[in-house]
């Protein structure tokens, strides 16, 4: 199963609680926290806690970079984003809708890429660099409808990246070399990423339409609802 679909499943699962008939979310705090604890430690025990990335290219002008690959972790840290959390519950003959709007994020991602550069054709070199951070929110909207008979459908019906940015960047080795390939990736994370939000979100887009299937993410956000 794709990362994505697990994490925005999981998620939606943790504003669960709300549907318990507490309206304010502070007043779930301690079950939200134990729901949180478990899906995480599910991240673990399924092996969904990291993404493998795939070598890719970034031609230039001037310059070549290949990432050799690389890997996405962390994902076991997931945490709800703020209080302002909208779980809101429609009833009417024989089923329960749910509207819910949350902001959620992981404590931490990490990035860790091989790659080799080249400069003018023969300056160049290889490495391996660390970029994370703690500064990411997800805005998830959709609807869940658990029925009287036992069935459930859940919808994501959109994902929009909130936040972006603060990036601790790494190189290793480090050299002199290093250190300005550094200040350019760290030029790129912390100035260029968070005001092209859109291109990120463009992307999410097309995942939520095209690459999470829908039986599967109404599965995974149902299995606590479903008799």
């Amino acid at each position: 199963m794709r990362a994505p679909v697990v994490l925005l499943s999981l998620v939606l699962l943790c504003s669960l609680a709300n549907a318990l008939g507490v309206s304010r979310l502070n007043d779930v705090n301690p079950l939200l926290e134990e729901i949180i604890y478990t899906t995480n430690q599910d991240f673990i025990k399924n092996h969904q806690d990291k993404i493998e990335i795939k070598p890719f290219v970034v031609d230039g002008l001037l310059y070549r970079v290949t990432v050799k690959g690389g890997q996405l972790s962390n994902l076991a840290t997931l945490a709800l984003r703020g209080d302002n959390q909208v779980f809101d519950q429609t009833d009417g003959e024989g089923y329960s809708l749910f509207n819910y709007d949350l902001f959620v994020g992981l404590q931490e991602i990490n990035v860790k890429l091989d790659y080799e550069y080249t400069f003018l054709h023969f300056i160049g070199g290889s490495g391996t660099v660390d970029l994370s951070t703690n500064t990411d929110t997800v805005r998830a909207k959709g609807t869940l409808t658990s029925y009287d008979s036992g069935k459930c459908e859940a919808v994501l019906q959109s994902a929009q990246v909130t936040e972006i940015g603060n990036f601790n960047i790494q190189f290793t080795p480090d050299s002199i070399g290093k250190r300005f390939l550094k200040f350019f990736t760290s030029f790129i994370a912390n100035y260029i990423v968070p005001h092209v939000k859109f291109v990120i979100n463009h992307y999410v887009a097309n995942i939520v339409k095209n690459d999470i299937p829908k039986s599967d993410f109404s599965k995974i956000v149902c299995k606590p609802l479903v008799v």
